[in-house]
């Protein structure tokens, strides 16, 4: 059974009404998914800006009748499992002419960069060139880190009663202090532009913070996946409903960019928020521009939950999903609840540069900058540089699917990144040219480029990536009791302030707040669902043979496979999903009636 087929929600009450808080890629998400599953429930999207797509924004510029495309947020994303949500999306929107991808051997996949003691270190990719070897041998991290890699094994697993620690303390247990501070930090201002320092590991290494805890160590290896309740019954089964056979449209995109590394939109990322967002159009969906909600207030006598704007108006739904920062659904509640109030978050600046000569910057793409980087090397606080036009130009369109060959870009196009945790305590920002200004300077100090840019754009990103701090999990914990008791579970959050930050990652987070709202996950959660669910404690962890289902993750996928992978589930999941079979769970129904 598989959720394109639309399975009736057989004896629950499925809400009439949605409202949506926020147009960003996961209320865009929660929106499509509603509709697709039950056309007939009326959803509407408030967004307080002019636009959909939240921080995912292409500029178009041009110079001399070329046209240059800045993103200021999100650009590329990687072909795994995690991502076959996104990949679903692109096959459902008919963008696959739209994908371009960088191919393995490309210097934009094999040549990343990291700056480390005052110059730029090619960092060893998939394949070891002699160039690696060497870099391993000569850089005093590289060659420290080898020894405590081999070593790893023998350190003593962390103690029992610590749940949680900084991404500082556990790199530095597991592995050492110098490791954390350069290698690790220039990896952690690439993704939350984040201090090591006050970062949770358990948030932001899960992976490696739950492996730890299973076997005592780091395996690096993929002989095992942890599994929880709940990430059995939707992730995985997600995943088997997005192949849903060898001879899926999915399976069939999914395995064309295999030959790649990462991926991107012809023309940019936007192309993705404006194809979604012609789609829930076409489905239905009443989108709200330049309105903010102002208060949320549950009415116990029907049921619902009433928004009213700040022009005053007031409409009243069935259930609220809100996909807007913490902070900003903390100043709506009847009651403060610290738990999302006090969720912190970093403030970006993106500088956008286009230069008129090619290969300004060296082939690959791009670089990052630890935090071990003494002051007086950058002082602009970057956090990394892309180098956008090797990217692009190294980039191949997906054949089979009528892709056109890729436009050039005939000049040096860069983005610089600066800000993050390092402007934690500002209260004013750099104007749009001292951005500028600061970027230049950068490029210059780095890679020695002095000339002067024909095309510039800056851009301030307010608070743009949550922080998860230590305690982080059991905050979200926390808060799912709270969320229940003051909507009576018909309020849910989704989004950035909780799970993740990646595109994907928002994009599933989308889809498991709608099909969770709509009740398919009844039998799992009896007394509504907040979006939180997957906060819940850990207190079943098994360690499942790679064998049994990983060959799908690893593209080593057939139909023997296929149905090897659904017993196995079945027999290890703690509540199979109600999308993957022919009939909804019973039990659990609420006592109100909903509206």
């Amino acid at each position: 059974m598989c959720i394109d087929e639309k399975s009736a929600l057989a004896d629950y009450p499925i809400p009439r009404t949605v409202a949506i808080l926020g147009g960003g890629i996961t209320g865009m998400m929660a929106a499509f998914w509603i509709k697709f599953l039950q056309p007939e429930v009326f959803v509407s999207i408030y967004e307080k800006s002019d636009r959909l797509g939240g921080w995912i924004q292409t500029k178009t510029m041009d110079y001399e009748g070329q046209k240059i495309l800045m993103e200021t947020g999100p650009r590329t994303f990687r072909n795994t499992p995690s991502n076959l949500n996104l990949i679903d999306m692109v096959r459902r929107l008919k963008l696959e002419k739209e994908i371009m991808c960088v191919p393995k051997t490309a210097p934009a996949a094999t040549s990343r960069y990291m700056w480390l003691k005052s110059k730029l270190v090619r960092l060893p990719s998939g394949k070891a060139t002699w160039e690696d070897i060497k870099n391993i041998f000569t850089l005093p991290i590289l060659r420290h880190s080898l020894g405590r890699f081999i070593t790893q094994p023998l350190r003593p697993a962390r103690d029992p009663s610590v749940k949680d620690e900084t991404i500082a303390e556990f790199i530095s247990r597991r592995f050492s202090k110098r490791i954390s501070h350069e290698l690790a930090s220039a990896v952690i201002h690439g993704i939350y532009a984040g201090d090591v320092n006050k970062l949770s590991a358990k948030s932001t290494l899960g992976k490696l913070w739950r492996e730890e805890g299973m076997f005592g160590w780091i395996p690096f290896g993929k002989k095992y996946v942890r599994l929880k309740p709940f990430y059995t019954s939707s992730e995985l089964l997600h995943r088997l409903e997005l192949f849903n056979g060898p001879r899926s449209a999915n399976y069939n995109l999914f395995f064309s960019m295999v030959p790649y590394t990462v991926a991107a939109f012809r023309n940019g990322s936007e192309s993705l928020v404006r194809a979604l967002e012609a789609e829930l159009v076409k489905l239905g969906v009443r989108i709200v521009k330049n309105r903010e909600v102002s208060s949320l207030t549950f009415n116990e006598s029907t049921g619902t939950v009433t928004c009213r704007s700040e022009d005053g108006r007031t409409e009243s739904f069935s259930n609220v999903i809100s996909t807007i920062p913490g902070p900003q659904l903390n100043k709506l509640l009847p009651a403060s609840l610290p738990e999302i109030k006090n969720i912190e978050s970093v403030t970006c600046q993106v500088v956008n540069l286009y230069f008129k000569t090619p290969n300004l910057t060296p082939a690959g793409f791009g670089y990052l900058i630890p935090q071990s980087t003494p002051a007086e090397e950058n002082p602009e606080h970057a956090l990394g540089v892309i180098f956008d036009s090797h990217t692009r130009n190294d980039c191949e369109p997906l054949k089979e699917y009528g892709g056109e060959p890729i436009e050039k870009i005939p000049g040096t196009l860069v983005t610089v990144m600066m800000g993050g945790h390092y402007w934690k305590d500002r209260t004013e920002y750099p104007s749009s040219e001292e951005a500028i200004l600061m970027a230049r300077t950068t490029l210059a100090r780095h890679l020695g480029i002095t000339e002067e840019p024909v095309l510039t754009n800056a851009t301030l990103q307010k608070d743009c990536i949550p922080q998860y701090t230590v305690g982080h999990e059991e905050r979200m914990e926390n808060l799912l009791p709270k969320l229940v008791d003051m909507f009576d579970g018909r309020l849910a959050v989704a989004g950035a302030s909780y799970t993740s930050v990646s595109v994907p990652d928002l994009m599933l987070a989308g889809r498991e707040v709608a099909i969770g709202v709509l009740g398919y996950r009844r039998r799992l959660y009896h007394n509504g669902y907040t979006g939180l669910e997957t906060m819940l404690s850990e207190a079943q962890l098994e360690k499942i043979p790679m064998k049994k289902y990983y060959s799908l993750m690893d593209l080593n996928f057939n139909v023997s496979v296929l149905n090897a992978q659904k017993k196995m589930i079945g027999a290890y999941a703690y509540e199979s999903d109600a999308i993957a079979r022919n009939k909804q769970p019973q039990g659990g129904k609420r006592t109100r009636r909903r509206k």
